[in-house]
This record gives structure tokens, sequence and C-alpha cells, in this order.
């Protein structure tokens, strides 16, 4: 879904009365969703009409309305190394906000940025607050990829998936290791040439990443098909699913090589 089909959507939805407790966009090649996530919000606010103007919209532009709540990970310890991430204690205090008195009229909405870097303990809370969800309160997740959050917690929010408008481009290089991989008569029999040029789960995970945009934008007549990656529409519907098993499987699974093997199998069986 590109982001103006998106606003489009959510500001009907707002008009109708139609808000879901909890929505999950996963932005993929959008650089800063920021903007994006700004104009959503003001259509809550304002009820789906983006034109209204009103004090709320610099509130939100700054991160001081009362009734919006925004959490962004933060580094976990003082190393130079320590990653960040949103921990327990700052859902609980999400949550905790909640139970004093709302300044808005219709809604509170809290937003968490980089979603995929809740721990475990903050995405369990997380997930029983989404449970047991508050009728005026909206969750707004984003993160780039979906697959990084647990199962439970996509199941219980409205996803978007956003695309870029701008149309799909890769690299000679990478469109040559796409080419190896899902086109016809490559796969194992090139099986040396793809180890090279992905030697390592975050390379295998990238050029599946690439691999659904551009099946994705072939179905939807956006760019002209190569000739050795010519199938069926159900046939890139197929390789599509297979893709998005692989995105999620690889994030959890440390035998790379294993995971390459099995998805090079199910591939010949699809194709």
């Amino acid at each position: 879904m590109e982001e103006k089909e998106f606003l489009d959507f959510v500001s009907n939805e707002t008009i109708e009365n139609r808000v879901s407790h909890a929505y999950l966009i996963e932005t993929n090649d959008i650089d800063d969703p920021s903007s994006l996530i700004n104009s959503f919000i003001k259509l809550l606010f304002h009820n789906g009409d983006s034109s209204h103007d009103s004090k709320v919209d610099l509130l939100i532009d700054n991160n001081d309305l009362p009734d919006l709540k925004v959490i962004s990970p933060v580094k976990s310890g003082s190393s130079v190394n320590s990653s960040a991430i949103i921990d327990v204690d700052v859902i609980r205090d999400l949550i905790s906000s909640f139970s004093n008195t709302s300044f808005s009229e219709k809604y509170e909405v809290y937003v968490i940025k980089d979603a995929e870097k809740l721990n475990l303990p903050a995405s369990n809370t997380l997930l029983k607050f989404l449970e047991e969800p508050s009728s005026n309160v909206v969750a707004i997740l984003v993160c780039k990829n979906r697959y990084n959050l647990l199962d439970t917690i996509v199941s219980r929010c409205q996803v978007f998936s956003l695309k870029n408008s701008m149309p799909f481009s890769i690299s000679d290089d990478d469109f040559n290791v796409l080419k190896n991989i899902f086109g016809k008569d490559k796969g194992f029999l090139v099986y040396n040439d793809i180890l090279k040029s992905l030697p390592d789960k975050a390379s295998f995970n990238n050029l599946l990443i690439n691999s659904e945009r551009y099946f994705f934008d072939v179905i939807r007549g956006k760019i002209d098909v190569d000739e050795d990656l010519s199938y069926s529409r159900d046939g890139l519907y197929k390789i599509i699913v297979l893709i998005e098993k692989y995105i999620k499987n690889n994030s959890y699974n440390v035998g790379y090589k294993l995971t390459l093997d099995n998805f090079l199998t199910e591939l010949e069986e699809v194709i």
C-alpha cells in the first residue's frame, strides 16, 4: 500500500467511526515515516478531516499533546556497543498512564516507534494490554519488518504494509543474485555462486526483502519482468508466500546454510 492510499483509507475509517484499537504500520523501504505517522495521528484527532486547522496539530508536531504518547528505543547500557531497546518498565509506565483522565473527548493514542526493539518482557506486557483494549485507546506500532514482532502482537493489529511510491530499484549485482536464486534452471545449479554472494543470514534476509518487492511490483505491472523470472501470476504469488515464510524463519534460525538449503528446495517445488 502506498502512502497516499494509506492516508485516504485511514481518513475514511475515522470519518465512518471504524477506528481499530491497534494498528501496525510496516514501513519497509520508507526511510523516515515520521510525517506519515503524524498525518495519521492528526486524522484521528480531527475525525478524518485532514484540512482541519487547530492548535492540536502544533501540539502533535511538538509531541506536546497530553493524549498522545510516543515511545522510542533507548540504549540499555553505557557501553558504546549496547543496543537500543524498549524494555518492560517503559511499557508498564505507558499502561499506567492510561488510568488517568483523558484530555480528549474521543481518543488517547500511543505510538511505539521501532517496535521490533521491544524486548521479550516488554512484548509480553504489551500483548496483554492489546488483548484487553480500552474503548478510546488507539495503538500505533511502527516497524520496518512485522516478522520481527511476536506473531500474537501482529495478530491483534490491523496491519498496513507500506511501499515507497518511487519505482523499485536494485543494483545490477543484487539483481544477478536474485536471478540466480529465482531464475529458471538456476538455484542449486549455481549454489556456490549464491553462497559467495550471500555469505550470511543478514545478506540472505536483505535479498529476500528485495525479492519480495521485485515480485510485488511485477504483479502490479510497475516493472517489466526479466525473461528468466517470467512466471504465471499464480506462480508469483506462491513465490511471495514462500519468501514471507523465510523472512520470518530467518529472524529466528541460527543455522543459516540449512535455512538457505531448505529455501532453495522448497522454491524448486514452487517454480
